[in-house]
């Protein structure tokens, strides 16, 4: 029994019509008790067992009148407001109970721990299920749960009674038993369980051998009988020589003499085994063996062949015959065998006691080695290489090889390869040997020729389409019998030494030549050159009508061909000329036939026929070019435009014309989306009769046009690079390109220039309507401050692009020219445009 005291300040109870309510004192005039109060409390059982139930009591001293108790369990139950209650829980845990007593005097509680163990149950094993009569089975009970100590309590099959966890049982009968397990808890829990176990006969068995003493070399049978047991039965033999068997009969032959104890272990499926001894005397016997260096060997190699015997008395002799006739005596011999085929050799032994034995062995002997050494080619040339391909006939595999090239090099490759560094004849040999120890040696010889080469050569570096040219190739070294073979980079082919061959288009050619002698050798060599078009002779005669000693303007226009040129004038009065541009005076009226020639460094030339009418100065038509209208009619015509201006300007602000007074929304209005990149990323060629390019390289305008797919015929550049530069790099080499570079020494074009130009640009067009374009790069003409210039050449070209409406006239615009100076341009294509003819500034 414990007690306890009523601590200060106590919990209160409060009872209701239901129960007692636990929680602090409902009243503020509930006070502790004046005195002390002595709780008693006992719970039987303690711990306690899940599912039964236990028993609460509670008694209390000091309280006053009237004490009331109440119970918590701490499980989740309902309190019990009792002073003695049972209680079961329905699981097991460590459980806080409360007991709460109320009195007149006050309240007092006290908390405790209570253990409840889950049910009691149990687990019962065997260590075998099956076991054999007077062997041991091992009984094994294990509690689960309930509340310890648990004792234990066997009733086996055989009416035997045992206490404790763990027992050790041995049957003496066979049959099937059941073996039954109480356990008791100390709250009288009880639980049962049981186990069975067949039990079978016990395990018997008797052993015995063939002999009890044998020979080296004799079979002794063993043998193993057996009864009772739980199978199946397991055995196994130790013959005491290292050697084992399994099975109830056994065989054993053994090898050596001496006293030996075979063994037998006898195992059955319930695990129990058994052991059981014999003893045998075995006695030396004879047995004859044969020992050879292999299996196989070559006519005529020696073999040795080796004899022993195993027991058997001193002395033992030895008797061979060899399975082609042939015989002989002793335990070691030597024989060659005179022809290959498969032999049946045979050894006797027999010793003193007159007992013998026979062993017998088949021999493969094989034809001797052959080696037929083969060279490919047998001749050929320095750095050409020599294949080394034997044939090994017969003999013994594997085989080795080594080769001598005969220039202090060597190989141990089957199938070797060599390049000889100098020409000579040399010998090479071969020993090849195999595995019975068989050799062959081998000779071949072979002839190394100087290394193939040529002198190849091409004349020129550079030609025309269409001209023959010479390829030259001459075969040194080698075998002096040589074939060639020239691939020209254009799909044709020649299989000349010296051919001539001609290409039919332009471009950059890399002609590679072949030669080869007979015997494998080979050289080659390769001779870049550049194809250009042949020279298309087009020239330009400004103006195509004159009088007599007026200056006439000849320029030798032309395109294609390989430079240097030369030049030739037929000039129709019965002078010449070999100047590729020259000014002529004619001094007699008449119509003149000129012709120019022009001739390139590789042969080519091209002719062109012109006409010219030389007339009285009295009977020239006027022109409607400015440069030939007097002054005064440039004033009134100055005038007359100046008035149609400024209509057309009215005219177009009321339209709303993009064009503002300096001209500076032309670019806006105008311009093309930017382009740049390869020709092929260029737009086509802008289709107006005056086009402004924007940009600093005249280059552009190249890539242009050469993108545009014009006509190259009606082409006109004017450009400050080489002409065949031009033709060449851009594909333009049948278009007309002039080169113009003369300024005047404040850097200003002269008007002679310009007028040169425009003479040629108009006699350029004449030809009608879409005769062609004029590709203008004013950095060719122009410096780049020169207003005065820039506004004489625009004047020039617009008058020329309004009178050949259906023409292109295109000026590149340097992007560091003024803004004075693109302003003029922009005026320029402006006016093209208000005369009803469309104008473009296009960037490319």
């Amino acid at each position: 029994m414990a007690g306890f005291s009523s601590p200060a300040g106590a919990v209160g109870v409060e009872f209701h019509d239901g129960g007692p309510t636990l929680g602090p004192p409902a009243r503020a005039d509930m006070v502790p008790a004046l005195g002390g109060m002595i709780i008693d409390y006992n719970i039987t059982p303690n711990p306690g067992d899940q599912g039964l139930p236990i028993a609460f009591n509670a008694t209390a001293t000091g309280c006053g009148l009237g004490c009331t108790y109440a119970w918590g369990f701490g499980d989740g139950s309902p309190m019990v407001g009792a002073q003695n209650t049972n209680h079961t829980f329905n699981s097991s845990g460590i459980f806080t109970i409360d007991l709460w007593v109320n009195g007149t005097i006050g309240t007092s509680s006290n908390t405790l721990q209570l253990t409840v163990n889950s049910h009691l149950k149990l687990s019962a094993n065997e260590s075998r299920s099956v076991a054999d009569a007077d062997e041991l089975v091992n009984l094994t009970a294990v509690p689960l749960g309930g509340t310890p100590p648990v004792a234990f309590a066997w009733r086996l099959g055989d009416g035997t009674r045992v206490t404790g966890a763990n027992v050790s049982h041995a049957f003496a009968s066979p049959g099937s038993y059941d073996n039954e397990v109480w356990a008791n808890d100390t709250d009288h829990q009880s639980v049962f369980g049981w186990r069975n176990v067949t039990v079978n006969p016990a395990l018997n068995f008797t052993v015995q051998s063939s002999l009890s003493r044998a020979e080296t070399g004799e079979t002794v049978n063993f043998s193993a009988n057996t009864s009772g047991g739980t199978g199946p039965l397991g055995i196994a033999w130790q013959f005491g020589d290292g050697f084992s068997g399994g099975g109830s009969d056994a065989s054993h032959i053994y090898g050596t003499p001496g006293n030996f104890t075979p063994q037998v272990w006898i195992n059955d499926s319930a695990g129990v085994s058994k052991r059981a001894s014999l003893s045998l005397q075995v006695l030396p016997g004879v047995s004859a063996n044969i020992r050879t260096t292999g299996s196989e060997s070559d006519v005529g190699i020696p073999i040795q062949f080796q004899g022993s015997s195993l027991g058997g008395e001193s002395p033992i002799n030895y008797s061979w015959s060899f399975g082609d006739g042939s015989r002989a005596v002793g335990s070691e011999v030597d024989y060659s065998f005179p022809r290959a085929g498969t032999f049946t050799v045979d050894l006797w032994t027999n010793d003193s006691m007159q007992r013998s034995s026979l062993a017998t062995e088949l021999f493969t002997v094989n034809p001797a080695l052959e080696a037929n050494e083969l060279l490919s080619p047998s001749t050929t040339d320095v750095g050409s290489v020599v294949a080394m391909n034997p044939t090994l006939l017969y003999g013994s595999s594997p085989y080795t090889t080594e080769w001598t090239f005969g220039d202090g090099q060597r190989s141990n490759s089957l199938d070797a390869q060599h390049m000889y560094a100098s020409p000579g004849r040399y010998t090479v040999t071969l020993y090849a040997n195999d595995s019975a120890g068989g050799s062959v040696v081998d000779r071949a010889n072979v002839t190394i020729l100087l290394a193939v080469g040529a002198h190849a050569s091409l004349d020129v570096p550079f030609s025309d389409v269409g001209i023959g040219i010479p390829f030259q190739a001459n075969g040194t070294g080698g075998s002096g019998i040589f074939s060639y073979l020239w691939l020209f980079g254009d799909g044709t082919t020649s299989q000349s030494a010296s051919p001539i061959h001609s290409y039919s288009a332009a471009g950059n050619f890399a002609p590679r030549v072949f030669v080869n002698d007979s015997v494998g050798g080979s050289f080659n060599e390769s001779f870049p050159i550049t194809i250009h078009g042949r020279p298309d002779a087009n020239p330009i005669i400004a103006p195509q009508q004159s009088a007599p000693g007026e200056a006439v303007e000849l320029n030798g226009w032309f395109a294609g061909g390989t430079g240097p040129y030369s030049f030739s004038w037929a000039l129709g009065d019965g002078s010449s000329n070999s100047a590729q541009n020259l000014t002529h005076t004619y001094e007699a009226a008449g119509t003149y036939s000129l012709h120019f020639w022009v001739n390139d460094s590789q042969g080519a030339s091209s002719e062109a026929n012109l006409s010219l009418t030389v007339v009285p100065a009295t009977l020239v038509a006027p022109t409607t070019s400015f440069w030939a209208t007097p002054l005064w009619m440039w004033l009134f015509l100055g005038l007359i435009a100046g008035a149609v201006l400024v209509g057309a300007v009215s005219l177009a602000r009321r339209n709303h014309d993009p064009f503002d007074e300096d001209g500076a929304s032309a670019a806006t209005e105008l311009e093309e989306p930017d382009h740049s990149g390869e020709p092929g990323d260029l737009p086509a060629w802008p289709n107006f009769p005056l086009t402004v390019l924007e940009g600093d390289d005249p280059r552009v305008a190249y890539r242009v046009a050469a993108a545009s797919g014009l006509s190259q015929d009606g082409l006109l550049i004017f450009t400050p690079e080489d002409p065949a530069t031009v033709g060449h790099e851009f594909g333009l080499e049948h278009a007309r390109i002039l080169r113009v570079t003369r300024l005047e020494g404040d850097g200003f074009v002269s008007p002679g220039d310009l007028d040169r130009i425009g003479h040629l640009c108009e006699a350029h067009l004449q030809g009608g309507p879409n005769r062609g374009v004029v590709l203008v790069p004013l950095e060719a003409v122009l410096n780049a401050s020169s207003v005065r210039g820039t506004r004489r050449l625009l004047q020039v070209m617009t008058e020329i692009a309004l009178e050949h409406h259906n023409s292109m006239v295109t000026f590149l615009n340097p992007a560091n020219l003024t803004i004075e100076e693109r302003r003029l341009l922009r005026e320029g294509a402006r006016r093209i445009r208000f005369g009803h003819r469309k104008g473009k500034i296009f960037k490319p």
